[in-house]
């Protein structure tokens, strides 16, 4: 059974501030990206094992969430799922399944897991219950963005889950395109959970000293600089939703290397600046532009 959460769409964007003729290639191709509808499917009595999804009663499994008949398929796979029934099962009643393998990043949950409850909110449907791995329940920004929608989690250490219902919601958009109207909602929900007593700073540097790829070699050279035109360096490593939310509300310009970092420009205001440092000839990772 499905359900039409969100029409097809098309969304547009204007090319960069300070584009070069030479660097056009680099971006035409994301000025017109057409969307199509996102929809809520749900799945009644989903026993979940590994990337199988089983339907006992209808004799179809669906391998990473696709629907396959051929129960035969990836036999090497299925042994490896089957190997999950050692495992105690986690159940409940009715659940959302919102989150994919990318989604422990802090960027792939803010604008493409988030975007998806956003709907779901927005289209009147009661349930308010999703399963969620470990490792994504233990992180801060996941926790705090939840309590803030109104979301519970029901959590698994394991792949070994059932469900009565099931409900799987498809991406509002491909990862790294977005819906606009629908993420400025999320955006104002999120604001108005902020600490209006938390001033933030007005220019912002983001070090990715710590990162293990896609950092600055001579970061320690030009900090310096910064920080004599007035750039607060922030890392955030470790930072809450909202501590996040507080530290850049407020900022009028933002650096920053392409990374999760960047996401907090959901936080600012209008006019103000983003100056990404990407590597040259890059034309895959246009999400923040």
């Amino acid at each position: 059974r499905q359900a039409k959460l969100l029409d097809s769409t098309i969304e547009h964007r204007r090319p960069p501030d300070n584009l070069v003729p030479d660097d056009e290639v680099l971006f035409r191709h994301e000025y017109r990206r057409s969307l199509i509808s996102c929809q809520a499917v749900k799945l009644d009595n989903l026993h979940v094992l590994g990337n199988s999804w089983f339907q006992f009663r209808h004799g179809r499994i669906a391998s990473n969430y696709r629907l396959d008949k051929n129960l035969t398929a990836n036999l090497a796979d299925r042994v490896r799922d089957i190997a999950q029934l050692r495992h105690s099962t986690c159940s409940t009643k009715e659940a959302l399944w919102v989150h994919d393998a990318l989604s422990d990043n802090y960027f792939h949950w803010m604008t493409d897991v988030l975007p998806k409850l956003q709907a779901w909110i927005e289209s009147g449907e009661a349930c308010r219950n999703i399963f969620l791995s470990m490792l994504l329940a233990e992180k801060p920004f996941v926790q705090e963005s939840l309590e803030i929608l109104g979301f519970r989690a029901t959590v698994y250490e394991r792949l070994r889950l059932k469900a009565k219902s099931l409900i799987v919601i498809n991406s509002t958009a491909p990862t790294g395109n977005f819906r606009s109207d629908l993420l400025r909602r999320l955006q104002k929900t999120l604001l108005d959970s902020k600490d209006p007593s938390c001033a933030g700073h007005q220019k912002i540097y983001i070090s990715r000293v710590d990162a293990k790829r896609r950092y600055l070699i001579n970061e320690k050279q030009i900090i310096p600089i910064l920080e004599k035109s007035g750039f607060h360096v922030v890392w955030l490593e470790g930072n809450t939703l909202l501590q996040q939310i507080n530290l850049f509300r407020n900022a009028r310009v933002v650096i920053g290397l392409h990374g999760a970092g960047l996401t907090n420009m959901l936080w600012m205001q209008p006019q103000s600046q983003v100056i990404e440092i990407r590597a040259r000839g890059d034309s895959k990772n246009n999400c923040y532009y």
